[in-house]
């Protein structure tokens, strides 16, 4: 009986030190990330006139020390269509993401919301869009 103790526990001892990451690959790990960074995450469009098709540029740049990919660009309504660059961004370079609004169909106070993912060490990041449709 003394036996299967003394195994056990130097089993549970084991599982835990085969667990243990060493503190310089998690800090080597932690400092070579994508990092992504907007100029502006709102635009403010103001009044727009009802049917009319606005855009806007929203800048950003790798501040990371390895290439930005981005995964996928999502909208929350059909009446908001994007354009974002499919290649990879490589450290220290700028993109943009161009986000159009039609405002057919639509009146008064309008909020849309971007979510950008992507390889970046802030996986997700929201860009929001603000318009008064008027007649």
């Amino acid at each position: 009986m003394k036996k299967y103790i003394n195994l056990l526990v130097a089993l549970f001892f084991s599982a835990i030190a085969v667990g243990q990451t060493p503190q310089t690959t998690a800090v080597a790990t932690a400092e070579k990330t994508a990092q992504l960074s907007f100029t502006v995450r709102e635009h403010n469009f103001g009044d727009v006139k009802a049917g009319a098709i606005v855009m806007h540029p929203f800048e950003f740049t790798n501040t990371g020390s390895t290439p930005l990919i981005l995964a996928d660009v999502r909208v929350t309504c059909g009446c908001t269509v994007i354009n974002w660059p499919r290649q990879p961004i490589p450290p220290g370079e700028k993109g943009t993401i161009i986000v159009q609004f039609n405002s057919a169909d639509r009146m008064g106070p309008q909020n849309k919301v971007v979510t950008v993912l992507s390889n970046a060490k802030n996986e997700i990041e929201r860009l929001l869009i603000r318009a008064n449709v008027v007649p």
